[in-house]
């Protein structure tokens, strides 16, 4: 019986191939969670920067929006005496609508 393997051997050889299967695979999965560990870490810090800059520049931005909508405002108002105009477009932070004058 040389040509035919002994069952219980053959499990065995099977066994190890498994375990360096599930060594492999463990491997790579803690390979991986090493990268995202060291990724999130800057990424974290840049994008809480980010943040900080973002809410500072909300009421500098609310301020110039105030600002063109008064000068649309009074651009209107200006244009609306002399009948040059009967309906404009106006866009507003909410959007483009019509306005009759």
């Amino acid at each position: 019986m040389a040509g035919q393997e002994d069952p219980v051997q053959r499990e065995i050889h099977q066994d190890w191939v498994n375990r360096k299967y599930i060594e492999v695979i463990t491997s790579s999965i803690k390979k991986m969670a090493d990268f995202l560990n060291s990724f999130d870490m800057p990424c974290h810090s840049r994008l809480s920067t980010l943040n900080e800059k973002l809410t500072a520049l909300e009421p500098r931005i609310e301020y110039i929006e105030a600002q063109v909508t008064k000068v649309i405002f009074l651009y209107i108002t200006q244009i609306s005496g002399t009948g040059q105009l009967q309906r404009i477009q106006v866009l507003t932070p909410l959007g483009a609508g019509d306005l009759q004058i």
